[in-house]
């Protein structure tokens, strides 16, 4: 359906299952300028829609506040969020912006990609 890559950051994909991925690329250091190119390609992917969404943050180093709050902020193109973590690092990072920044969307946390498709795809609380 779609693919942006946004190089030393993430790839965005829009599947033909209706879910948006954005798969951070190992390593990443997210800061407000990355997550408003990621936010302006969700974006144009999901074209006025609001799609369920999987971000997987397994690799990333970092994501400053400025970032989590541009992320919390995308209610208009998320319907609801799945945070795919792996470790310590990204797995504080997923809790704190669920308990800390709060997004407007529900949103859970997740150790696998599976786990969290199944959940996304299901509609499920």
């Amino acid at each position: 359906m779609g693919t942006r890559v946004l190089p030393g950051v993430a790839d965005v994909v829009l599947g033909e299952d209706g879910i948006l991925r954005i798969l951070h690329h190992v390593g990443t250091s997210v800061d407000g300028e990355r997550a408003r190119q990621i936010s302006a390609v969700h974006a144009e992917l999901a074209a006025g829609r609001r799609l369920p969404t999987l971000i997987d943050i397994s690799g990333i180093r970092s994501a400053d506040r400025a970032s989590r709050e541009i992320a919390a902020g995308m209610e208009d193109s998320i319907e609801r969020l799945a945070v795919v973590v792996s470790g310590p690092v990204s797995a504080v990072i997923g809790n704190f912006f669920l308990r800390v920044t709060r997004p407007r969307y529900e949103t859970r946390i997740f150790a696998s990609i599976g786990a969290a498709e199944r959940w996304l795809l299901r509609g499920e609380p």
